[in-house]
């Protein structure tokens, strides 16, 4: 192998970096479009290559593309680990599993494009290539991981995001390959049939833009919930405090106190803590905690949705509860997708000594969806869902159909600044597609109110202490 074949294959990494530079700012989308384009017509030049030299090659630019988009997952580890080992092995084994598990995808591609000398079946190839990875990533294995998929990215144009609500997360994957990659026919000797697929990429984008543009006029904000405000808390604890045994019940007391502080009526109100806000009540009196939170409420129609760990049996769940003024649980909900190597550690007598968080528990399944309905006391009535962190990732396979307003209470201090952007764009995808508005809230940010088209409405920036008090947009 020369020096030559050796920067060629580095030139590779970078590409795949470059194209995922858009997961870290949507701003950063043509950079993004711009290195799939190149890296496609780079390697449309290696055709003579062996075949494991051109696998390489791939394997390279999908490595670093996942390197980028999962760096956070890195950090997060050496948070929660006293061991600088931890950043290199996570650095290098989970982008580098799911990088094999896509060279068994790209080799019959790698095989057809050496012999097609086709540019529209190199570039359909490649396309579809990339969206089979994307399905299994996302399906398999340990339940999946479809973070931040690259259809996340469409999240760039205010109405071709639209069409999430048409096609979903996998159809959007399938439109933004084929948008990442339409500028490689450029790149080449003037070809009608390179052209072509060039204009039918921008006709696809126009008429989604199209649609998306009347689907946003169809629809108009409804005051209907005017009378019941909703009060987002972001207290900005410290993770350390959070990952700190010791230290649950000063976390509670500081949630408690800037609540308090916050509240700016005594009319009814919906409360919302972030996930970690109560660790894990049943360590205390559930009684004078319930009664506490209680407190907080100041009519009888007001609620507070939180989160906390809860046994059951043998078994323990991360669970979100609704709280009413007379200390009632109207509803608890029980996680159902677990973050792999935080709250379970599959295959534990392998992956034991990879799980992120500090402890020999692995949380249980949740099994059901759940909603409560909210009357407030003007007879006003809402289905909502209170969903925990992870759940958002899952497209289609969050809320029930009837649900008027899915409720996401996140602790994302752990994700680095990188995994905060993402988890916004993946939530926002969620309420177009789902067509419900969210209330995200998380403990360091970031909190969002988010309506129905996918647009932040108000939000609280990283590692700030503040709340939203206001009203979320609703459709008729």
């Amino acid at each position: 192998m020369t020096l030559a074949s050796n920067k060629s294959f580095i030139f590779s990494f970078f590409c795949g970096i470059g194209g995922a530079a858009s997961s870290l700012d949507l701003r950063l989308f043509p950079l993004s479009l711009l290195c799939f384009s190149v890296f496609l017509w780079h390697y449309s030049l290696k055709q003579e290559e062996p075949l494991i030299h051109r696998l390489v090659r791939i394997g390279l630019f999908v490595y670093g593309y996942l390197v980028l988009v999962l760096h956070w997952i890195a950090k997060a580890a050496l948070m929660q680990s006293d061991t600088l080992w931890i950043f290199p092995v996570f650095l290098l084994v989970i982008p580098g599993a799911f990088t094999v598990m896509s060279l068994f995808v790209f080799t019959p591609y790698a095989m057809m494009a050496q012999r097609v000398n086709s540019v529209v079946v190199r570039y359909v190839g490649f396309a579809i290539s990339w969206f089979i990875f994307e399905l299994l990533r996302s399906n398999f294995p340990f339940h999946g991981f479809p973070w931040y998929t690259i259809g996340t990215n469409m999240m760039f144009f205010s109405t071709v995001s639209q069409l999430a609500f048409l096609i979903k997360r996998s159809g959007m994957d399938l439109i933004a390959i084929f948008v990442f990659c339409s500028l490689y026919p450029l790149f080449l000797k003037k070809d009608r049939i390179a052209y072509g697929v060039v204009i039918c990429n921008a006709l696809v984008l126009f008429a989604g833009g199209l649609w998306g543009a009347w689907h946003l006029k169809q629809y108009t904000q409804s005051n209907r919930l005017a009378s019941v405000p909703i009060l987002a808390i972001q207290a900005n604890v410290p993770q350390d405090q959070i990952a700190d045994y010791s230290k649950i019940s000063q976390v509670f007391r500081e949630y408690y106190s800037y609540t308090k502080a916050s509240l700016l009526s005594r009319g009814d109100v919906i409360i919302v803590w972030p996930e970690s806000a109560l660790v894990a009540f049943e360590d205390y009196q559930s009684d004078e905690i319930f009664a506490q939170m209680a407190d907080l409420l100041p009519t009888q129609n007001s609620i507070i949705l939180f989160t906390s760990s809860y046994g059951e049996g043998d078994k323990a769940y991360m669970s979100s509860f609704v709280l009413n003024k007379n200390k009632k649980v109207l509803a608890r909900y029980n996680k159902r997708h677990l973050v792999q190597f935080g709250e379970y550690v599959p295959l534990r007598f392998l992956f034991g000594f990879l799980k992120i968080v500090g402890n020999s528990l692995d949380f249980s399944f949740g099994k059901d969806m759940v909603d409560f309905l909210y009357r407030n006391n003007g007879g006003a009535s809402i289905r909502i869902a209170p969903i925990i962190c992870y759940d958002i990732v899952f497209s289609g396979d969050i809320v029930n159909s009837d649900v008027d307003l899915i409720v996401n209470m996140s602790n994302e201090a752990w994700f680095g600044s990188a995994g905060l952007y993402q988890s916004l764009q993946m939530t926002r995808m969620r309420a177009i597609e789902e067509r419900k508005p969210i209330v995200k809230v998380a403990n360091s940010g970031i909190s969002a109110f988010i309506d129905p088209h996918g647009k932040v409405v108000h939000s609280i920036g990283i590692d700030r202490r503040g709340f939203i008090y206001g009203f979320i947009p609703f459709w008729p």
